[in-house]
């Protein structure tokens, strides 16, 4: 009668603003902190980290979410590149800064495949846009290049399909090449044709390299 069900958790080794986040996207105001065992450490109340959120990653992860154009985007990458910087200069460790780099990266891609769905119209079919590389093993830094793909169900027409996909593709690609992260030296990236590709050649690609 008195609480949300399931409860909900983080890690005591979480980031403050992954706590922040979880509370605004679930609406509450309470978390369960637990160890790697599964034991209850404490809880944490939103109001502990109102304070800390008004600095953290967290603002800018929801300036992120929340732009509605390509430029405010590339705003919220420049604003990221200026806090890891600060990060590394207040001291905080190389794994914490580079999971804040990662999943604010993460935010921006997200928010450029919507924007450009926005301009493209309904996509044809299912999909799912790959992070590959350094963005994959979630350790980017401001100074890697670009490593993504495009994976699609293709429906009934495929090739209509492929046509709004690799455009799909072009789009996010050149919008964050103009956002300075650069290509990808060997091509791969959602805006080539060979990484854009239905789930049956992904099947086929992975079992020839196997």
């Amino acid at each position: 009668e008195i609480m949300s069900s399931p409860l909900l958790w983080v890690s005591g080794s979480s980031l403050v603003y992954e706590a922040v986040l979880q509370m605004r996207d679930r609406d509450i105001n309470h978390l369960l902190v637990r160890d790697p065992a599964g034991r209850t450490l404490g809880v944490v109340r939103s109001r502990d980290l109102l304070q800390l959120q008004r600095q953290s990653p967290a603002v800018l992860s929801r300036e992120i979410a929340a732009a509605r154009s390509v430029e405010e985007a590339a705003d919220g990458r420049g604003t990221l590149v200026e806090l890891v910087r600060g990060l590394l200069r207040s001291g905080a460790g190389p794994r914490s800064v580079c999971r804040v780099f990662s999943s604010a990266s993460d935010l921006i891609v997200q928010k450029l495949v919507e924007l450009a769905g926005q301009e493209l119209g309904e996509p044809p079919s299912s999909f799912a846009f790959l992070a590959l590389g350094s963005a994959g093993r979630e350790e980017p830094t401001p100074g890697s290049d670009q490593d993504n793909a495009l994976l699609f169900s293709g429906g009934e027409d495929q090739e209509s399909a492929r046509r709004y996909f690799l455009a799909l593709g072009q789009k996010v690609c050149g919008w964050l090449a103009a956002m300075g992260v650069p290509p990808c030296p060997g091509g791969a990236m959602a805006g080539n044709p060979s990484w854009c590709a239905t789930l049956q050649e992904w099947e086929s690609y992975f079992a020839r390299w196997v």
